[in-house]
């Protein structure tokens, strides 16, 4: 039994996956719990955009982290799956990603910034 929740950390919007023999979760980082996680690396554009945010929160999402188990009971965090730094019209509020695996590739998709 892995307890609840499965991981620790104030996540949403799970998305799980099947690849293989391994399952997959992917999540939205809600917020700080524990030690604090953040994107390192914003470009000038990002950081002008963040300061339209409504909601002082969705700065700290600004990534997402997936988590994978080949038994449902232990699972390998990793972090960082999608960072801001790699999509440059994303400045802040990274959410709700999902994940399907089509033409040999996987796809990540996600909502950024404010609804």
């Amino acid at each position: 039994m892995s307890g609840n929740p499965v991981f620790e950390g104030w996540y949403a919007d799970p998305e799980g996956a099947v690849f293989g023999d391994e399952y997959w979760i992917y999540r939205t980082y809600s917020d700080d719990y524990g030690e604090p996680d953040r994107s390192a690396e914003f470009s000038e554009k990002q950081l002008a955009l963040q300061q339209n945010t409504i909601n002082p929160k969705y700065l700290k999402q600004t990534f997402s982290n997936a988590f994978s188990s080949q038994d449902l009971v232990n699972w390998t965090k990793h972090s960082h799956v999608l960072d801001i730094k790699n999509v440059k019209w994303a400045a802040y509020s990274v959410w709700a990603p999902a994940i399907v695996q089509a033409n040999d590739r996987y796809y990540l998709f996600f909502e950024a910034n404010d609804i």
